[in-house]
Order: C-alpha cells, then sequence, then structure tokens
C-alpha cells in the first residue's frame, strides 16, 4: 500500500519510479533472505507494478524491459521455493518473453544472452517436474 502510494505521489518522474521499483527489488532480496516468502512477494509485485507502467509508457526503452524482465525472475524464484510451480513457470515465461524480444529487436545488451538458456532450462525443469 505505502509503495502505491509513493508511486502515485509522482507519477510524472519516471525516474524516481524506477529506483522505487530496485527498492523494492532490493528489500524483497532480503525477505527471501529472511525466510519470508510472502512478505517478498508483495514486495516483488509491487516493483513489478511499478516497472510494468514505466514499460508501457516507452516499450522502447531497453532499460526498462530489462527491469520487467528481472521482475518476472524474481517471482519466478519465489514461486519455485513455495512449489508453486504453475506460477513459477507462467513468470519465468513472462521474463524470457521479455529477454527474447529485446535480443529480437536488437536492444538486449550483449551480457544478459545467458539469461535465455538459463531461463529455457528452468522452464523444461519446473515442465517435466509438473508431469510427474
Amino acid at each position: 500500500a505505502i509503495a502505491e502510494k509513493l508511486a502515485a505521489a509522482d507519477p510524472g518522474h519516471a525516474g524516481w519510479q524506477r529506483d522505487l521499483s530496485v527498492s523494492l527489488n532490493k528489500i524483497g532480496d532480503v525477505l527471501v533472505a529472511q525466510g519470508d516468502g510472502s512478505a517478498a512477494l508483495a514486495s516483488y509485485r509491487a516493483g513489478l507494478a511499478i516497472r510494468e507502467k514505466l514499460a508501457a509508457t516507452d516499450p522502447r526503452n531497453a532499460g526498462w524491459q530489462r527491469d520487467l524482465f528481472v521482475s518476472y525472475w524474481k517471482l519466478a524464484d519465489v514461486a519455485e521455493k513455495a512449489g508453486d510451480r504453475e506460477s513459477a513457470i507462467r513468470h519465468f515465461r513472462l521474463s524470457l518473453g521479455v529477454i527474447v524480444a529485446l535480443r529480437d529487436g536488437g536492444r538486449m545488451a550483449p551480457v544478459d544472452a545467458r539469461w535465455i538458456a538459463t531461463l529455457e532450462r528452468r522452464i523444461q525443469a519446473l515442465t517435466e517436474q509438473a508431469g510427474d
């Protein structure tokens, strides 16, 4: 609730909102490390909401698209740890979709190329587990 109020406080300042989304992800990371997956999930979702709005305002902004890729991945990790394969697969696929679109559009940072194969492997492993 606080994150939404802060994000709405200055809707025209994209840089500030992106910084807030980064902070929310870092808070989520700390919560994961502390073993509080549900609170981490809430923090990651609040960050994702900001990132989705930013990415929608400028779909050509590769940095904001990359932020989406990271947010979806974090949500997938939390879901996987919680045993929610369906959500993990869905979020890994969303993450993969974003990074593949960046690659196909010639806007992916070369350092990120390695993540495509990693995401594909993780999706495949979860999908195979779901078939058990």
